[in-house]
């Protein structure tokens, strides 16, 4: 310590109470563990556009429940960017491997909000495996839209029965 009102520590420091910081805290070390049964917050005033970041310049980030009941929520008062800079095609992968379903809305609501864009740079890949494709403007039934029938081969168009078209 300095003699400025630093608390120099040689070993371990445990607190059974609370620990109130007015001020900056600065660690240097190899392992900061947080056990809690409570919430953990982290909450910060700065405008800043990194105001809170998780930086891991050598490993990975997970973010887990730890349960198979629990969500994880990420909200943005504005927008919300996901970006990979890895050059492989699988650097964004959105799964429920749980046979659980994935839906994408710009609504709260299915069928309200704005549009959906789906831009690729080279090729836009649709797949059901064992299922059917449906496009459709309107509700989604197989009478409307374009229907595509991986079971028999046709392809309707705006028809319940894509055989009637030929």
């Amino acid at each position: 310590a300095s003699g400025d009102d630093d608390l120099f520590v040689e070993g371990d420091l445990e607190v059974d109470a609370i620990l109130d910081l007015d001020g900056s805290f600065d660690m240097d070390g190899t392992t900061f563990d947080v056990n809690n049964t409570g919430a953990i917050s982290l909450l910060t005033s700065s405008g800043t556009a990194n105001a809170i970041q998780l930086v891991a310049s050598a490993g990975g980030i997970d973010i887990s429940t730890g349960s198979g009941t629990q969500d994880i929520d990420i909200l943005s008062g504005a927008s919300l960017n996901l970006t990979a800079r890895e050059a492989a095609a699988d650097a964004i992968v959105i799964s429920a491997p749980n046979k659980g379903g994935i839906d994408i809305s710009t609504g709260y609501d299915a069928g309200s909000g704005q549009g959906l864009d789906l831009l690729a740079g080279l090729t836009l890949n649709l797949k059901a495996v064992n299922g059917d494709i449906s496009l459709s403007a309107g509700a989604p039934t197989v009478a409307s839209g374009l229907t595509v029938d991986s079971a028999t081969g046709y392809v309707g168009i705006a028809d319940a029965s894509p055989a009637s078209l030929f």
